[in-house]
């Protein structure tokens, strides 16, 4: 795992440079994954195309990969737009994220009724508000 996310992160420096984007990254060494290789490949293209993607120029992103108690995690951090992020921001409430093989992603904003947030917070699903966005 560790030499494709190596490998992968040398091939997109040249797209990144043509953006004066910088690409950082701390890379766990001698990491492996029993993973299809062409599936993981997909996954790092997209999560590193949309990083450059939506990520202004002269900014950063980084990516990490490390192991922790029998997982290897892949993290892809940009410095992009965070549309949805900033739209929920905007009405003080907290977004999920549901993503499923072949049928696609929800994107679900919760508010409270008051507007106070709503992490750690008890709410009856009838006074609750969801948005699918």
């Amino acid at each position: 795992m560790t030499l494709c996310i190596l490998e992968k992160i040398k091939f997109f420096k040249e797209f990144a440079d043509k953006k004066s984007i910088k690409i950082k990254h701390k890379i766990e060494n001698n990491l492996f994954a029993k993973i299809d290789p062409y599936a993981i490949d997909r996954v790092v293209n997209n999560l590193l195309e949309n990083a450059i993607k939506y990520t202004p120029a002269r900014k950063c992103i980084i990516v990490e990969l490390s192991g922790q108690r029998n997982k290897v995690i892949l993290k892809v951090e940009d410095n992009g737009l965070g549309i949805v992020k900033k739209i929920i921001d905007l009405v003080n409430g907290e977004i999920h994220v549901q993503s499923k093989v072949h049928k696609g992603s929800c994107f679900t904003m919760v508010r409270s009724p008051s507007g106070t947030p709503t992490r750690g917070m008890a709410l009856k699903r009838q006074r609750m508000k969801t948005a699918t966005i």
